[in-house]
């Protein structure tokens, strides 16, 4: 790797002092014409202003105005045989990447993202379709009647028109580059009256490297080391149940790339990534706007930013948190003020499927745990599960007497709604207003005017959130429910867990195709409700999709229940919202319990969400392993409810992984003015353990030594302020 990585620098080198024999080097400044195409270049070397006026030694003229800054890149011209003669180099001291291109076609041809290094591919693909329904492809190394490459400062644009003889389309791809990176902007102009651009790719690197591990954004994140050995491959929508955030990392031993889209809107998407060999790839497709309409012009939502990093995962998260933090619009202010506090403060959860809760096991928790639980409750209303949707009133007969006890014994009560789902057969059962009468009219629908229909048992429609009868009712269905039930709150099932959907019915109001309006509108659904509801009521929805935090108070993370797991999401949105609770009932084993319910701390979630009625036989130590818990957490809730995640540390340990589950867990949490910094240690083994905890100190900003030796009992929890 490192003679692969010396090799490519001195090839930048060469380049940048005149090229090779047989190559063309740049002009340096003005106009220079290479394969018929014109390339505007600007040299990043001159040390006099564009009007001539000398620069100072401090960087200003004589005149006391500011010189403007030096190019962090430098770009180089150059020729090669075959099909991409022409070569354009860009390059700075942290990244190099390389364009071929004719007059016909563009590719990447080659570059350096730390130890990462970029092959070649299409720099993008895209899919446009005829009016006989035939797909044409439309990448950019297929046939294009022009391909336009001019650059200039620190920007290089790319202009192809015309795909495959379909005349009237034109794809401009813009990369705004600069000492880290380079991010790319797309826009698509199609001026045909025959055909529709169906989707178009960001553009992405195809990658190579002898080591390789990767960050998945699926659930709260995850981590495949030595990916180029055990492989990876991930297909995945977003924002949905199990892709959270839009970006990815692939690095070496210490360095290399982060890929992320940054789009504020949170439009949909498709991403899928592998690792084979010393192979991999990343490919991200945007469903186009329009799609399914001729001459459907748009940009392409965000940008696609590729950066170079030191570091893993960690650092990848802390640029896409800083992207979050200053352009997302769907971000609440931190610390959720208009989130009651006692939902902040829920000790643990308990969830209800068969509206059965062992009332005996409930109250022992709650007073084991001396602190406040919850109860996520289903089929407390008397259509089946996953049937009869929306018509959840009326409530069993038993209902208001069951949910009342739980109250009065200190445990809130959630019950369940599913905010996305018309079961299409309810007309059978009598319903005024039904699939057939009403909520056809409403289904989200395929390009080809098909409903999208989910095949359950009892077949469920999925609803466009822009039809706005739906909207109405559930909005009344949750205002009754409130009137009628003593209850905390409501659980919107599938919302931020739903994959967006391309809907094409153009009479629910919204554009066809891709964008944002699928998150918009669900979000606009959620937040006039929210207006309505009592003060001291608590809304979540399942799964993590990030563009529904700004509407809910908390998000159900119950899968996030792997063993190769980092809080990633909880890096970018701890104080944002409540992450609620892991499957804790199907992971198994009473050592893979203790994991999930002491890391669910670690990584700043309520733990819990598990069946009570399992507590009445089970062992008294897994009791008293949640009771460290839960005060563990409920001693320092502040700072996981205002506080932020820091670089976890690495615990080395004599104990050996079980079933894939490490036995020493470990986390730091600091207060948002840093001025309280906590390490918790977790062994979740039935042994004794001696762990050594490698800390970050200086990232900290606290005095402690790097490498802390700590004692642990068996199935304990440690706390230590650092400072």
């Amino acid at each position: 790797m490192k003679i692969r990585r010396l090799l490519s620098y001195l090839l930048t080198s060469c380049l940048l002092v005149g090229g090779f024999a047989g190559c063309s080097p740049s002009s340096g400044e003005g106009e220079s014409t290479v394969g018929g195409n014109t390339s505007v270049s600007t040299s990043t070397e001159k040390n006099t202003e564009t009007d001539g006026r000398e620069t100072t030694g401090e960087g200003t003229t004589e005149e006391g105005t500011q010189a403007p800054e030096p190019s962090a890149v430098a770009f180089t011209e150059s020729q090669a045989a075959g099909r991409f003669p022409n070569l354009l180099a860009m390059t700075t001291e942290s990244w190099t990447l390389t364009l071929g291109y004719s007059d016909r076609s563009i590719r990447i041809h080659e570059g350096q993202f730390g130890e990462m290094e970029i092959a070649s591919g299409a720099l993008f693909s895209s899919s446009v379709r005829g009016p006989d329904g035939a797909s044409v492809s439309a990448d950019s190394t297929v046939k294009w009647d022009s391909v336009s490459v001019t650059y200039g400062e620190d920007t290089v644009v790319i202009t192809l028109s015309t795909p495959n003889e379909v005349e009237g389309i034109t794809v401009e791809v813009t990369g705004d580059a600069d000492e880290k990176g380079i991010s790319w902007h797309t826009k698509v102009k199609n001026e045909s009256s025959t055909h529709t651009v169906m989707n178009i790719s960001y553009p992405t690197p195809a990658m190579k490297s002898d080591e390789i591990n990767v960050f998945l954004p699926e659930r709260s994140g995850r981590v495949i080391e030595n990916a180029h050995e055990v492989g990876c491959s991930m297909a995945l929508d977003y924002p949905g149940h199990l892709l959270s955030m839009p970006y990815f990392a692939f690095w070496g031993e210490t360095s290399g790339i982060y890929l992320g889209v940054h789009d504020p809107d949170g439009s949909m998407k498709s991403f899928s990534a592998h690792v084979s060999g010393s192979r991999a790839g990343l490919t991200a497709t945007f469903p186009a706007i329009g799609a399914g309409n001729a001459g459907n012009s748009f940009d392409v939502g965000g940008y696609m930013r590729w950066e170079a990093i030191e570091g893993n995962w960690y650092d990848a998260t802390l640029l896409y948190a800083d992207f979050v933090h200053n352009h997302a619009k769907w971000l609440p202010e931190k610390g959720r003020p208009e989130t009651d506090e006692k939902f902040k403060e829920i000790a643990m959860w308990l969830v209800d499927y068969t509206h059965s809760t062992d009332l005996e096991a409930a109250l022992m928790l709650r007073e084991r745990m001396g602190y406040p639980i919850a109860v996520h409750a289903y089929s407390w209303h008397e259509i089946g599960f996953d049937t009869y949707y929306p018509h959840f009133l009326p409530a069993k007969s038993n209902t208001v007497d069951r949910f009342t006890q739980l109250r009065e014994a200190g445990i809130y009560v959630m019950p369940y709604i599913n905010g996305v789902s018309w079961g299409t057969l309810d007309g059978s059962q009598g319903y005024e207003v039904n699939y057939d009468n009403t909520g056809k009219d409403g289904v989200a629908v395929y390009p080809d005017g098909s409903p999208y229909i989910v095949p359950y048992a009892n077949p469920l429609a999925v609803m466009c959130p822009y039809f706005t009868t739906w909207r109405d009712m559930m909005k009344q269905l949750v205002r009754d429910m409130e009137a009628q039930l003593p209850i905390d709150g409501v659980y919107y099932d599938q919302i931020a867990a739903v994959a967006p959907i391309p809907c094409s019915n153009p009479l629910h109001g919204h554009v066809t195709g891709g964008g944002s309006y699928w998150s918009d509108g669900y979000n606009d659904m959620i937040l006039d409700i929210v207006s309505g509801r009592p003060k001291s009521s608590f809304y979540f929805s399942e799964s993590t999709g990030e563009t529904y935090v700004k509407s809910f108070d908390g998000l159900l993370s119950w899968m996030w229940n792997l063993n190769d797991q980092v809080p990633a999401f909880p890096m970018v949105y701890a104080g944002y919202v409540q992450m609620v609770g892991r499957n804790s009932d199907a992971v198994g084993t009473e050592n893979a319990f203790r994991y999930h319910f002491g890391e669910a701390m670690l990584f700043g979630q309520q733990p819990g969400w598990c069946s009570a009625s399992q507590f009445l036989s089970a062992p008294e130590s897994r009791i008293n392993f949640m009771k460290q818990v839960v005060d563990a957490r409920m001693k320092y809730i502040d700072i996981f409810n205002y506080g932020k995640l820091m670089r976890p540390p690495v615990v080395e340990t004599e104990l050996a992984p079980v079933d894939g589950y490490r036995q020493v867990i470990s986390g730091v949490w600091q207060s948002e003015d840093g001025g309280k910094t906590v390490l918790f240690v977790i062994n979740v083994s039935e042994q004794a353990a001696t762990a050594t905890v490698n800390l970050y100190p200086e990232e900290y900003g606290v005095d402690c030594e790097a490498a802390m030796t700590v004692e642990l009992e068996p199935m304990s929890v440690k706390v230590i302020e650092l400072n």
